[in-house]
């Protein structure tokens, strides 16, 4: 159950492998602007 303060949006951070690193731009990580997850913390949808 939700309490006060509880939140259901995150912003979640993806580290790249060096492979993937080279093709963007150096980045070291991604971060998708919305992460939508069930109540168990499974992900349905990255935005």
């Amino acid at each position: 159950m939700l309490e006060a303060g509880d939140t259901l949006l995150y912003q979640q951070e993806d580290v790249l492998c060096s492979e993937h690193q080279k093709i963007s731009d150096c980045k070291k990580s991604i971060r998708p602007d919305i992460t939508l997850t069930d109540m168990n913390g499974n992900i349905l949808a990255v935005f």
